[in-house]
């Protein structure tokens, strides 16, 4: 998801309230947060801690007051066979380290073949002097964190919680595991502005949560549940909290929204540019609650209206470099468009070649550097490259003109090509430029949100 807008929720109040409908849901405690993994994995991970603590899902113990360590993938190490109870008993020595099993089993171990048993891909935790005082097995469910249970910190960021770490193909997966509420704290200030009203705030918590819940299982084959970036929310940890989006989350602590008793997909995109685009039309699946609708507060914001030129060579180029070569350009084809919003969902380029279609949200990448802000947009060509038509002053006008879906195709060719749109994102669900606007004329967050997501109910999750 995009960082660009607010939301809202709300504050329990009695004056000046509009107070949600409330029922019951299932609390989900904890999530964790990929932070490297897959493409992005490590080969090392340096980390500190104010003292350091291992930890399970149910309890915590002390390790060691030194507060820098350095985390590697082990390929293979030897473990003994006498078990103890806690870390400080296994007292190794010789070059000896300590295997931890789970929070209350441990070994004395070893990288030479010197005991019975053999594990294979640990995770090795090195001290400051980078000897090897510490392995995790990789089949425990354990975590690592400060001793004090307050921050740690890995990559030049600080995160509440604890450090997961999986050696997987011989690479770290970086793991953050933290409560799920502290994990908004660290979402909201890096999907939207802290400076907005706090009822936009507070609609873009609920919104989080609800997100948060709805694809918990997303990336649990990869070991954790979501990801610290717009593949999920961006999540920048404690690092980047702030006082006013950290209130939007505890004034609105457990809220989620609900359709049909389930926890509600809710989706957001920074601004719709005026329209919102259905879930069917934007992913092929409908969705009751999210639904094309006019969004007259998404006009008058940063990505109301936007506009660019292209020459027909930079056009060539761009297709070029995403493995499409079409020769020479000859023409541009809206092929197909929302039902109701003007949004473009199928679009050809017919090249000298061949031609190349792109459908849906591949559209827009495909001019590269984020040209493309939103699918809500109308192309126009000209002979020149530097002469701008009359439509392209009047943007607002011109694309009024073309909300309605149009049955037949619209094809446009020139030497240059004029792309002018509205909005920023997928255009599905909350618009968050929307939500300020909403809030700053006395909209509370949830008559927000029932605005963006028609039908649900407000519940709280316990």
């Amino acid at each position: 998801m995009k960082k660009l807008l607010k939301s809202v929720l709300v504050v329990f109040l009695f004056s000046f309230m509009i107070m949600p409908e409330i029922s019951n849901a299932e609390k989900i405690q904890n999530i964790d947060i990929g932070l490297k993994f897959g493409a992005t994995a490590v080969s090392s991970a340096n980390f500190k801690t104010t003292g350091l603590a291992i930890n399970d899902s149910q309890s915590s113990k002390y390790l060691t007051a030194n507060g820098s360590f350095t985390a590697k993938p082990v390929v293979k190490i030897y473990v003994d066979e006498t078990p103890f109870t806690s870390f400080s008993d296994v007292q190794p020595s010789g070059g000896d380290f300590v295997f931890a099993k789970d929070i209350n089993t441990y070994y004395k171990a070893s990288l030479e073949n010197k005991y019975k048993n053999e594990y294979a891909n640990v995770v090795g935790i090195y001290d400051n002097q980078q000897s090897l005082f510490l392995t995790l097995d990789a089949n425990s469910n354990l975590f690592l964190s400060s001793s004090d249970f307050s921050t740690f910190e890995i990559f030049g960021r600080k995160y509440r919680g604890a450090l997961k770490l999986l050696n997987q193909n011989s690479k770290l997966t970086i793991i953050n595991h933290v409560d799920l509420e502290e994990y908004l704290y660290g979402v909201l200030p890096s999907e939207v502005y802290p400076s907005w009203n706090i009822e936009a705030l507070k609609a873009q918590a609920v919104a989080a949560r609800s997100y948060a819940y709805s694809n918990y299982n997303k990336y649990i084959a990869n070991g954790f549940n979501l990801t610290d970036d717009t593949r999920s929310q961006v999540y920048k940890g404690y690092s980047n909290e702030n006082k006013n989006t950290n209130k939007a989350v505890d004034d609105t602590r457990g809220i989620i929204g609900t359709y049909g008793g389930s926890v509600a997909q809710m989706i957001y995109n920074s601004s719709s540019g005026g329209q919102t685009l259905s879930a069917k039309d934007a992913w092929g699946t409908e969705i009751p609650y999210l639904v094309s609708q006019v969004d007259p507060y998404s006009l008058n914001n940063d990505y109301s209206n936007w506009s660019f030129i292209m020459s027909r060579q930079d056009i060539e180029k761009a297709l070029k470099d995403k493995g499409k070569d079409i020769g020479m350009l000859n023409s541009i084809t809206i092929d197909e468009t929302s039902l109701d919003g003007g949004y473009v969902l199928k679009i050809t380029f017919s090249g000298s070649k061949r031609s190349a279609t792109f459908t849906k949200d591949a559209i827009r990448g495909i001019l590269g550097n984020g040209k493309l802000k939103s699918l809500f947009f109308k192309i126009n060509g000209t002979q020149s490259a530097t002469t701008y038509p009359q439509e392209f002053v009047a943007l607002g006008k011109y694309l009024d003109s073309i909300s309605k879906n149009k049955p037949s195709a619209d094809q446009v060719a020139g030497e240059s090509f004029i792309f002018m749109g509205s909005g920023y994102g997928h255009g599905v669900g909350m618009s968050q430029y929307g939500t300020q606007e909403m809030a700053k004329k006395g909209y509370k967050y949830n008559q927000i949100l029932e605005f963006y997501y028609p039908g649900i109910k407000l519940e709280i999750a316990e």
